[in-house]
């Protein structure tokens, strides 16, 4: 990825009217090979899904753009389902998952799941895997040791439930919080890219993105097997309004939670710690300061809370792999 694309993709922090700290958009990475997608496989009317599913095949992708309710079903397959733009309630086997860009979601078979329109502004990708991929191509994955790799082999116990919520989570689905991570939306946007090329026809090149992803996915720890509720969604919202300016014992006061419990919620619902959602709504700001102000990236470090200028460095330059300067150089020339 060059300097531009990269300076291209983190400029899209500033299309969000909120912060959402656990995902940057990547709508402009996918939207041009989303687009030559949806001309051929878009879902609309789930009742003639298999009328466009080719026969014999073990992946299938579909776009879909959630302008209204999609009503409840299931099928034979895993569902991935990937949130390009915008925002969708994913209620599965009762579960109200919230979803915004770049968050992902592997839904297993037979699960009775459905949409929700909150945003008529959505875009979503559903990579549809079979089971019998895992007895071809993904045979020595699925007998791995990962979280992912025991999910798809149905191997999965079942979880207490959370005390807070009266759902009974059952591994009915996995959601993956994938943050400032390049890889989700290369990684798909490379399987939209070949399937396209294929005339959308299954391939081992395909099929080699794929498991990429689920190998990104078995690796990564941002994941969850209960998902952001409502009531996580509006602690999120808080936390990340706040914690620029306020300790968590504070917010915690604030929200009527002990501190710990509060941490421990916030793992459990979105698959990242407390640190991590910090760190990202710290960056998440520098980079509109950089764009939008001419604050010196000392006064930058101090006012996102960073202890020093070398600590902001070694963070940024860490997650962008650019320095400050460098971002807010090329973000000029390229605005």
């Amino acid at each position: 990825m060059d300097e531009k694309t990269m300076i291209e993709l983190l400029a899209t922090v500033q299309e969000q009217n909120s912060l959402t700290p656990h995902t940057i958009p990547v709508s402009s990475l996918l939207q041009d090979n989303f687009i030559r997608l949806n001309q051929y496989y878009f879902i609309h009317d789930i009742s003639k899904l298999n009328e466009i599913l080719t026969p014999g095949e073990d992946i299938y992708i579909l776009s879909h753009i959630v302008t209204e309710d999609f009503p409840r079903h299931n099928h034979d397959y895993f569902e991935l389902t990937y949130v390009i733009k915008g925002s969708v309630v994913n209620v599965v086997d009762g579960n109200e998952l919230y979803m915004n860009a770049g968050d992902l979601s592997l839904v297993n078979p037979q699960a009775i799941h459905e949409l929700r329109c909150i945003n008529p502004d959505t875009t979503l990708v559903n990579i549809c895997i079979k089971p019998s991929l895992l007895e071809g191509t993904l045979k020595k994955f699925s007998q791995s040791k990962s979280p992912v790799a025991v999910f798809l082999s149905g191997q999965a116990k079942k979880m207490p439930s959370d005390r807070d919520t009266n759902c009974d989570a059952s591994f009915g689905y996995m959601f993956f919080s994938t943050g400032y991570s390049k890889e989700v939306p290369l990684y798909i946007n490379s399987m939209i890219q070949e399937y396209v090329r294929s005339d959308f026809h299954q391939t081992f090149s395909l099929e080699a993105w794929l498991l990429l992803l689920l190998d990104f996915l078995a690796n990564c720890s941002h994941y969850s097997f209960i998902g952001i509720n409502k009531k996580a969604l509006g602690i999120l919202q808080y936390i990340q309004d706040h914690c620029l300016h306020q300790s968590l014992e504070c917010m915690a006061a604030e929200l009527g939670y002990n501190a710990n419990y509060l941490a421990g919620y916030l793992k459990k619902r979105t698959g990242r710690n407390y640190r991590e959602i910090v760190r990202e709504v710290r960056l998440k700001a520098s980079l509109q300061l950089l764009a939008e102000t001419s604050l010196s990236i000392y006064d930058i470090s101090e006012t996102c809370g960073y202890s020093s200028p070398s600590h902001f460095f070694r963070i940024f330059k860490e997650y962008f792999h650019m320095t400050p300067k460098k971002y807010r150089d090329l973000f000029v020339k390229t605005s």
